[in-house]
């Protein structure tokens, strides 16, 4: 007569410490991400010394990439950590420093480009390649006192409130009255 097999017993990474954000155990298998990083005390890739270090250094890895070179986020992971942007979102979410790097990181990039198309945009304008749009968008915004339209000033007195009532300058600017069905 053959012995029964005693129950198969499922580690999870919680049985030897892993813990989730909100504390509870983590439920991934003992050891799992075999072929990744793991330690032999059954945590996950996510939870033990090693892989939060390579965690650590793919996320600096990623924003550095993205920082230095204008890439797109996309192009910067996947260069600098073989990751998708998804992944990146994700680092975002759960961890609030990361998150806060990278907003850092995406307003000085947003900064470099603005100043970039400025000066690309004033060259066009300066060798008369620029179309009229181009240039009457650059005088509107960098000159505003000498170039805003004409409406403006003279809806506005001298202390900047209106000369004309809002409500009415609503009705005027608003068709309120309904319009014609067209007739096919």
């Amino acid at each position: 007569m053959k012995r029964p097999k005693p129950p198969k017993v499922i580690k999870t990474c919680g049985d030897a410490g892993g813990r989730t954000n909100d504390g509870r155990p983590c439920t991934r298998l003992a050891n799992y991400g075999v072929k990744r990083v793991q330690d032999r005390d059954g945590r996950c890739k996510e939870h033990n010394a090693v892989g939060e270090a390579l965690l650590q250094a793919k996320k600096k890895a990623v924003l550095d990439l993205f920082r230095t070179s204008l890439f797109s986020l996309q192009r910067a992971a996947r260069q600098a950590a073989k990751v998708d942007s998804s992944t990146v979102w994700r680092w975002r979410q759960r961890d609030p420093e990361f998150d806060a790097a990278y907003r850092e990181a995406q307003e000085h990039v947003d900064g470099v480009r603005l100043s970039h198309v400025e000066d690309t945009l004033y060259q066009r304008i300066v060798k008369g390649d620029a179309s009229a749009a181009e240039v009457i968008f650059w005088l509107k915004n960098r000159g505003r006192q000498r170039w805003r339209d004409k409406f403006i000033m003279e809806a506005t007195g001298a202390d900047g409130q209106p000369l004309i009532p809002l409500e009415a300058l609503r009705s005027v600017l608003l068709d309120d009255e309904p319009r014609p069905k067209r007739v096919a």
